[in-house]
Parts: C-alpha cells; structure tokens; sequence
C-alpha cells in the first residue's frame, strides 16, 4: 500500500507515552539484546530523514 505525504502526515499522530511507568524500568530493566535493538533502530529512523 503507498501512501502520500499528505495522507501520511492527516493519518499520523504523536506518539502518547503518558502511560508509561519509566521508573519501572528501574526495578526491571531490558536486557542488554533488547537494549542494543532499540539503540539500532533508534539510529535507524533518526537516519530515516537524511
């Protein structure tokens, strides 16, 4: 399915983390193969747009 930008950015929202407890992650921590996913694909959308 291809969609334009103007459909993309009318059917996108912001992402809502209100209902994410941080400090959980505290007591239970990802593991280091979780951790190392999330740093990829961080890198890889920040990339996204150059």
């Amino acid at each position: 399915m291809s969609v334009d930008a103007v459909t993309y950015q009318q059917l996108s929202s912001r992402l809502e983390i209100e209902d994410i407890d941080f400090a959980s992650f505290r007591e239970r921590p990802l593991p280091p193969d979780a951790l190392r996913c999330l740093r990829y694909m961080h890198d890889v959308e920040s990339h996204t747009v150059c």
